[in-house]
């Protein structure tokens, strides 16, 4: 069963344009995440596949495995110039999901597949000018929610309907989206730039959560 897990499309465009001009441990039973399941609801909702690695230096394109087109996708850089991922169609146009945009150094991984943004993604683009390296897995393969973390990540909930107190101590775009398999869904917890401490709610898992951040950031309970 390979459901994808879509909230609306108008709401997947505004979220995907957002990132386009802003530019993912141990399970903490201060996230709640001691409440769920065995993770059966992961291997169901998303497609399973081998987990595949690659590498280069410069400009590159990874061609996915099949049954990829929902991914956890892992990369790293060590060049100084802009660092991207983008997905592509058969016909090599852009779908609308940037998992990666940023200068520099990058460790840290994001989610692809997550939003009903067009045609299903065949290749990524990788735009560097250093070496890289990018793995993908399945969704089913992120780590439980820790109390803390830093920088890009993908993790389960597998808990209770919970406020979470959030907060990141980066400069740049910091994003908490939450992905369950709720109709009209409305995924996008925080959206802000720099600094953020917050109180949010966050319905029952199991789901999907995904952080963006350039600096230090923590989810426990308010």
């Amino acid at each position: 069963m390979n459901t994808r897990i879509r909230p609306a499309a108008w709401w997947a465009l505004g979220t995907a344009a957002t990132a386009i001009v802003l530019a993912c441990s141990a399970p903490s039973a201060e996230t709640g995440s001691e409440g769920g399941g065995d993770g059966e609801f992961f291997t169901e909702a998303f497609s399973s596949f081998a987990p595949a690695d690659f590498s280069g230096e410069g400009d590159g394109v990874v061609e996915l495995p099949e049954g990829a087109a929902q991914a956890m996708v892992t990369a790293s850089h060590d060049g100084d110039a802009n660092f991207a991922i983008s997905a592509l169609d058969e016909g090599n146009q852009a779908t609308g999901d940037l998992l990666v945009n940023t200068i520099g150094g990058y460790e840290g991984a994001t989610a692809l597949g997550m939003y009903d943004l067009g045609n299903e993604p065949v290749r990524l683009q990788v735009t560097a000018d250093g070496a890289w390296t990018v793995t993908l897995a399945p969704l089913a393969d992120a780590p439980a929610l820790p109390g803390s973390g830093a920088g890009d990540a993908v993790y389960r909930y597998e808990g209770e309907a919970v406020t979470w107190n959030v907060t990141h101590d980066g400069d740049s775009n910091f994003t908490l989206s939450y992905h369950t398999d709720e109709d009209f869904e409305m995924p996008l917890l925080v959206n802000e730039i720099g600094a953020y401490d917050g109180d949010v709610a966050a319905g029952a898992g199991p789901g999907l959560v995904v952080v963006t951040a350039d600096g230090d950031w923590t989810i426990g309970n308010a």
